[in-house]
């Protein structure tokens, strides 16, 4: 019987693979940065985004 985890590891490993080849290429909506994190939440209730948002960290 195989863990959980390396099931998930599993679909990780071909993921990656799927993304590095470029037969899945993920679709962003909008950027926002951490301080308009808010901004990006009541974004995503209104039901206008198309595609994934994405809150940003700024570097260290």
């Amino acid at each position: 019987m195989k863990a959980i985890t390396q099931d998930k590891l599993a679909d990780l490993e071909a993921l990656a693979g799927l993304l590095a080849d470029g037969t899945l290429r993920p679709v962003i909506d909008r950027t926002f940065g951490l301080e308009a994190a808010p901004d990006a939440i009541r974004y995503l209730n209104s039901g206008a985004a198309r595609g994934k948002v994405v809150v940003t960290m700024p570097s260290a």
